[in-house]
């Protein structure tokens, strides 16, 4: 049995790494920003263009009253105007997302009603709708690619992200570099590529449980040697594992020889 075992059910460790798995799909674009609303009722000037950048402090409209008398609205702080009209906040998941109507030049505005979004450009956030199980658990590193439009599968550039926050179905990723016209987009066809922590690649079914300690048996030169070892991430048929060193031979059905 030993030299039948040998040959067709063992496996070989190589050097670190970890297993990657990916996401495809429709994540939704959120920004960091500042809404600006009417302080007063009356007639909307604006005095900035979509897209422009801002100072704090900087004049974004002029409301004039029925009297004819002006007030001037100022910017919140800096960051990128936009003029186009956002989502609203409770449609932003799997529902129809109406888009609030923006005042343009010269209509009647109310007290509180929203003019314009300060969008600030050193962040973002994508928000995927999907369960959570192709995440790992622990370390993990995250990029993000748009998806070329007319071509199926091909990719642009790819940019880090890290997990924000995974719960009730929704995976928020964070975002510091990224195309600046991704600020101006309600969402994207992107893909997620998530890698685990590195360690030593194995099959699943190598592990085995043997003498209340979890492990795998080792090849040796004077037989086979059950080693401890701690998953560190599992996906699909394979796991990520440490306690072994490349070189090792691994037996993937220690089942035929482990003693119950």
């Amino acid at each position: 049995m030993p030299p039948i075992v040998n040959r067709f059910f063992t496996v070989e460790v190589d050097a670190g790494a970890g297993l990657e798995r990916q996401w495809q799909g429709e994540a939704w674009v959120v920004t960091q920003e500042e809404i600006v609303l009417a302080p007063a009722p009356g007639k909307i000037t604006f005095l900035v263009q979509h897209g422009q950048w801002v100072a704090p402090g900087s004049i974004l409209a002029e409301i004039v009253d029925l009297k004819g008398d002006p007030r001037v609205v100022y910017c919140p702080c800096g960051g990128l105007v936009s003029l186009q009209p956002g989502p609203e906040p409770k449609a932003m998941m799997g529902s129809p997302r109406r888009r609030l109507a923006k005042p343009i030049d010269g209509e009647q505005v109310e007290t509180g009603q929203q003019l314009a979004r300060i969008l600030r450009p050193n962040v973002i956030c994508l928000r995927i709708q999907s369960r959570s199980t192709w995440l790992p658990v622990g370390e993990m590193s995250i990029l993000v690619s748009e998806i070329s439009d007319g071509t199926k599968g091909t990719t642009k550039q790819w940019h880090a992200a890290w997990l924000e926050s995974a719960e009730d179905g929704v995976v928020n990723l964070r975002l510091v570099y990224f195309p600046a016209e991704w600020l101006d987009r309600e969402s994207l066809s992107a893909v997620v590529k998530v890698t685990g922590p590195a360690g030593q690649r194995i099959p699943v079914r190598a592990i085995a449980n043997h003498q209340g300690r979890q492990g795998v048996l080792i090849v040796t030169s004077s037989g086979y040697e059950f080693r401890t070892v701690e998953v560190l991430d599992r996906w699909e048929q394979e796991a990520v594992v440490s306690g072994l060193a490349p070189g090792d031979r691994v037996v993937t059905r220690p089942r035929l020889l482990l003693i119950r």
